[in-house]
Formats: structure tokens, sequence, C-alpha cells
């Protein structure tokens, strides 16, 4: 109950239609709520307050986070003798999302229920904006409330649509992960299904910055699976080839993120997407002007940042503006300290979960980080939702992988999601 409780919650918390004006909480945030009280209740009866290992760099990361933006804000009140407009907004959705992250990483989900709630996130994500796709072929208003599409572009439940792009950044590749991964032909046939909505939906929305990361993280997944195919004979023999295959991993998402941006037609499309048209004036450039305006207000205090708000301080716009880009607008928030941090908490998740030598789940994390490059997501938790799971996911395998015996690893097909093998104590090799 609760595994579905929180996956409906991360799926309507895209619904942005139908949140309260002003405020960023809505039916999705509300649910949330819910499963967290409920889960924090069941904690308490069990008192479990020791996350898994793949999770406890979310419990620190998050810690430091609330203290950077506490000392943050609290300069922004001295330096501005108040907070700037928009900036309790952003306080209150990452105080949000400290009570949900934590609570999740304290309630210590087992594997499989971490896999359940993923394979839920994603069913429903597809399967609920295929359905109101071909609704809104025939009806693009419900009720005068709720637009599905303004004539050009599918926005589902979303009140733009690039905020639905998000919700589908990740989902071919977890599609064709669980297509791979589980064991009956029905659940296979139904994640084939899932994979090709979900294309359709992605370019239904024509967000430009999610077929962008697609491609990508595509580009990517082809090149680390020619690696990979190399690993399996070298893998049980040779722990240098495995740091080999990481560090071209590395370079193959810079190379992957590179070309995509230099040579796809969606970019020139993109950057008109993002022209800034300020209805009072003349005024405008286009992102990489805001992007360079952004480092230029990042100077004014690095280190700790600047606080919660738009930070964007520029002659060229007449009100302060985001970056519309989620490190850009994270370092003007928290500093190079709360960048820096986030840089160590991927880097933990990408070593210690192995997940560089699972092409699938790597497509999944490029993808996401990718979209982050022309979106400020890190206030939403469908962001950090997905980097748990897909945490869990990988690490689940690099724990399987660890408890197979050494002549066989390299026979694990990386694509895998395995459950460790349970062994009791005393018996050793015996499986129960």
């Amino acid at each position: 109950m609760l595994d579905w409780l929180l996956a409906v919650g991360l799926v309507l918390s895209a619904a942005t239609q139908l949140r309260l004006e002003g405020l960023p909480v809505g039916v999705g945030e509300a649910l949330l709520l819910l499963w967290s009280y409920l889960t924090g209740l069941e904690i308490i009866r069990q008192k479990r307050l020791r996350p898994p290992p793949h999770l406890r760099p979310f419990v620190f990361f998050f810690v430091t986070l609330l203290l950077l933006l506490i000392t943050a804000n609290l300069l922004q009140v001295e330096r501005m003798n108040g907070l700037v407009e928009g900036a309790i907004h952003d306080t209150v959705a990452f105080a949000f999302l400290f009570v949900v992250v934590l609570t999740f990483c304290f309630s210590s989900p087992s594997a499989g229920a971490e896999r359940r709630i993923l394979r839920y996130f994603v069913a429903m994500t597809v399967l609920l904006n295929g359905a109101l796709l071909v609704l809104s072929l025939v009806l693009p208003r419900i009720g005068g409330v709720i637009e599905l599409s303004n004539g050009i572009r599918f926005l589902g439940l979303s009140a733009n649509p690039n905020q639905l792009g998000q919700l589908l950044s990740t989902m071919p590749f977890l599609c064709v992960y669980f297509l791979f991964t589980e064991p009956s032909i029905k659940s296979r046939l139904l994640y084939l299904t899932l994979f090709g909505v979900s294309i359709v939906i992605g370019f239904a929305s024509k967000s430009d910055a999610v077929i962008v990361s697609w491609i990508a993280a595509t580009l990517l997944l082809v090149c680390t699976s020619m690696l990979t195919t190399l690993q399996q004979p070298l893998a049980k023999s040779s722990e240098m080839f495995n740091n080999i295959l990481i560090t071209l991993n590395l370079l193959l998402a810079a190379l992957s993120l590179f070309l995509a941006a230099m040579w796809l037609p969606n970019v020139s499309a993109l950057m008109d997407d993002v022209f800034l048209e300020i209805e009072s004036g003349d005024e405008g450039g286009i992102r990489l002007l805001l992007w360079t305006e952004a480092l230029n207000s990042l100077v004014m205090s690095p280190i700790v940042g600047l606080g919660a708000g738009p930070q964007v301080v520029s002659p060229y716009f007449k009100v302060a503006r985001e970056a519309h880009n989620s490190y850009l607008d994270f370092a003007l928030m928290v500093g190079v300290l709360g960048l820096g941090s986030f840089l160590v908490l991927i880097s933990v998740i990408v070593f210690r979960s192995k997940v560089l030598g699972q092409p699938l789940l790597l497509g999944a994390l490029v993808a996401l980080l990718g979209f982050g490059f022309f979106h400020y997501i890190f206030r939403h938790p469908i962001f950090w939702f997905n980097l748990m799971l897909i945490a869990a996911m990988a690490s689940q395998r690099a724990v399987a992988v660890r408890a197979t015996p050494r002549v066989s690893r390299a026979a694990v097909p990386l694509s895998h999601s395995v459950s460790p093998q349970l062994v009791r104590p005393g018996l050793k090799g015996r499986r129960l």
C-alpha cells in the first residue's frame, strides 16, 4: 500500500495544474506528505534509524544542504533587508524534499520494495500520460480547468510541457531496463509497450530538452555497451581493466553530451524555446546569455551562495531571474559548497553502485542529469527519487556480482539487476 502511495505521489507531483496557485503544493505533494506521515509512524514503531548504504550519501547531502540553505538565507536577509521574491517558495520546496527524502532513506526499504516502487512509478507515469494523450485528441480541455493540450504541445496535467519532460526523461531507459530484467513474458511485453508509448509522449510534449537528453544518453549507451562487451572476458581477471572502463565511460558521458549539444538540430530549437521575452519591454536574450549573467551573479557570494529565489541580476533583465540550469541555479542558491556537495553525491553514486557498468541505468542517469542543464529540476521530488532508485537498482546488481563466485562474474548480464544470494552463516557457498 505505501509503495503504491509513494509512486502515485511522485507521478502526480508533476501535475502542476492541480497545485494551489503560488504554492509548491498540489495533489502529488499532499500524497507524498501522507506517505511520509504513515511511513514515519512505521519507522517509529519498528525503531529503524539506519538507512541502507546506497541511501546514506543522500542523508549526509540533505543535512548539509539544509545547513547551507539556512546560512545563505540569513545572509540574504542581512544583505537585502529581507528575502527576495520567490525565496519562500524555494525554501518550502527544499524543506519538503528534506522531509520526504530522509523519510525514504530512514525507512530502510528492502531491495524488493525499491524495485516495486520504481516499477509502479514507470508504469503509472506512462499509462496515465498515454491515456491523457489519447483523450487530448478529442478533448483538449477538461472542465475548463485542466488543459491537456495547447493545440501544439501535449501538457498532460503539467502547467508547462517541460515539467512533463522531466517526468519522462528517464522513462525509455527504465522501460528497457525492466524489459530485460523482468522474469515473465507478460511483464516484458508490458514494458516493451510502455517504452514505445513513452517515446510518443515525449515527442508530443515537444520538449526539446528531453529529446536532447534522450539522444545524448543513447549515444552513451551505445558506446558503453561496446565497452562492457569487451569487459565480459576480462572482468574476472583484471581489476585494472574495470577501473579503465569506468574512466572511459565518464569521458564518453561528457563526449555524448557535447556531441548532442553541438550537432543536433534540436538544440537550435531549444535555444529558440527559451528566448527570454519580457512583456513589459523589448529586452531579451538566449539562454547562453542567461548562463553568463548567472556566473557574474555568482561572483557576489561564490562560497555559500545568495540564498533561495531567483538570483540572476543583470542590466539585460528588469527583474532577477533564474538561470534555467539546475547546476547554476543550485550554485547561486548555496554556492560552490552546495554544488560541490552535489558532485560528491553523484560521484559516490557512480562509483559505489557501479552504475557505469550497467548501460541502461547509466543511460537513465545521464538523461536525468542532461535534462537538468536546461531546466531547474532540483526542487522536484521526481529528480531525487529517480536518483535514489537508480542508485538502488545499480547497487543491487553490484552486490549480486560480489556475491557471485569469481569464475562466473563475467557471465552475469550487465543490464540485469539480480538480488543478492542469501548464504547461511557456517555453510559457505550453500544457498538457502
